[in-house]
């Protein structure tokens, strides 16, 4: 079962709780180490690591994730794609689909305005009613 909107704050809220009590635990439990002991070890090897942003979609991956959502057909795919470039929501860079500010704001803007009908659940839904 995955994590939507509405789970979330719950979810956020569990980890929290967890995660204090995981501290109280390593500051109540019986160790070996005092404050201001000495930690004694082999080596020290400095390794820097990077997090990796998702891929931005291409085509074909978006595709994929509206199909698995139940949102558009097939023959509807192009014109979405059409739309989002001509509107300025999307740019096309080496077959990935890249946001723009313009795009980033409208869809801040519109998720804020109406929460309960800019989701791919609500969009996915109502295709199925209309069918």
């Amino acid at each position: 079962m995955g994590v939507d909107k509405s789970t979330a704050p719950m979810v956020v809220k569990k980890l929290l709780d967890d995660k204090e009590e995981d501290e109280e635990e390593l500051l109540t439990s019986k160790n070996t180490y005092q404050i201001g002991s000495e930690i004694k070890f082999d080596e020290i090897l400095p390794k820097q690591l990077f997090t990796k942003p998702k891929p931005l979609f291409t085509e074909a991956s978006l595709i994929k994730v509206l199909e698995e959502l139940g949102v558009g057909r097939p023959a509807t795919y192009a014109t979405i794609f059409k739309i989002l470039q001509t509107r300025e929501y999307v740019t096309l860079n080496k077959k990935a689909y890249e946001p723009t500010v313009q795009g980033i704001k409208t869809i801040y803007y519109l998720e804020k305005a109406y929460q309960s009908i800019i989701n791919e659940y609500y969009t996915a839904n109502m295709e199925k009613v209309l069918d």
